[in-house]
């Protein structure tokens, strides 16, 4: 939407008003996924053929991150689909999928991927008539945290973890899985992604209470501090699973200088890994980089292009007409 209201302030070619309204699609959608909700609370228990064709629906949709609208009104949807996901993840410790375990951890971590996907877009607000609508979404992130902080999950994972010895005998490659290799590593890094995903939810549910209710005398509750080195492991964290998230991080914190600045050594490092992401440039492109005529500067004219108005920011006096940042510039308009 934001794109599309003010295309100078997105890069790339300004895209065409779509031909049909995307929130009655967004509204369409839920509504299905209403129905897939309570099929699977019905057949959770009795039907081994019904959740695995539902798993096969959850897979195929999780699989490629891009065929989510990223629309602000689809932030409940969204959520309610990703619940619905790491409740069938839930499943495995049942008799009747104990055999696809390994495919139920495989969906899990697309569903972990799909989330924080979510989040490597600046945050944005959706306008509506509607006074429930926004605190609905609100309540649908909630519910998203609320089941996702309850560590059903975790345990399940430990009790998979506890099954790769049998009857005494060590089972080799019992705690390898297929696409991970040691399951061990996997899940350290599934923490991390976790708890960072935990972060960012929790954000997102206080910025929506606070649209829907900007006058509300009780407030958002109050969140525990996050120390500088929990910033730098969320930074780290955030740009192995995607830099864009990192980005779209500190948009969300933008006063955070210990994020800032860690993001800024994953630029330079990773510098190659990224030309395609234009929200990287305010990282290396900088007056100091310009004052000591920074080699990092010769990506630029492999870099994608930025919006207008940041291009035009380039040509302000603090850059000093650097002919690699004029070269750029020039590209972009």
């Amino acid at each position: 939407p934001a794109a599309k209201l003010r295309p100078h302030l997105a890069p790339g070619e300004p895209e065409a008003l779509p031909d049909t309204n995307p929130v009655d699609q967004i509204i369409a959608h839920r509504l299905w996924l209403g129905f897939f909700i309570d099929r699977f609370e019905v057949v959770r228990h009795n039907s081994v053929e019904q959740l695995l064709l539902l798993g096969r629906m959850l897979q195929g949709t999780t699989k490629r991150l891009w065929n989510f609208s990223h629309h602000p009104a689809a932030t409940g949807t969204f959520f309610t689909f990703m619940l619905l996901g790491l409740k069938f993840c839930s499943c495995q410790s049942q008799g009747n999928l104990q055999n696809f375990r390994a495919g139920l951890q495989l969906l899990e971590d697309r569903i972990y991927r799909a989330s924080l996907g979510w989040f490597s877009y600046e945050p944005e607000w959706y306008d509506t008539n509607n006074i429930n609508f926004a605190q609905s979404e609100a309540q649908s992130v909630s519910l998203f945290v609320h089941y996702l902080s309850s560590g059903r999950l975790d345990s399940l994972q430990s009790d998979s973890k506890g099954r790769a010895t049998e009857n005494g005998n060590s089972l080799v490659g019992a705690n390898d899985h297929p696409v991970w290799g040691q399951m061990d590593n996997y899940i350290v890094g599934r923490e991390k992604r976790k708890q960072l995903l935990l972060m960012l939810c929790q954000h997102e549910v206080d910025r929506l209470e606070v649209w829907a209710q900007p006058l509300s005398k009780e407030g958002t509750s109050s969140r525990p501090k996050i120390s500088p080195d929990k910033w730098i492991e969320y930074a780290r964290t955030a740009f192995s699973v995607d830099p864009r998230i990192a980005f779209s991080l500190a948009s969300r914190f933008p006063t955070n200088t210990h994020l800032k600045a860690e993001i800024a050594q994953l630029v330079q490092s990773h510098i190659l890994d990224i030309r395609c992401i234009p929200e990287a440039l305010p990282y290396f492109v900088t007056p100091k980089a310009v004052d000591e005529n920074s080699v990092l500067l010769q990506q630029l004219p492999h870099w994608a292009a930025c919006s207008i108005t940041q291009a035009l920011e380039f040509l302000t006096p603090v850059y000093k007409g650097h002919p690699r940042v004029m070269a750029y510039v020039l590209r972009v308009l």
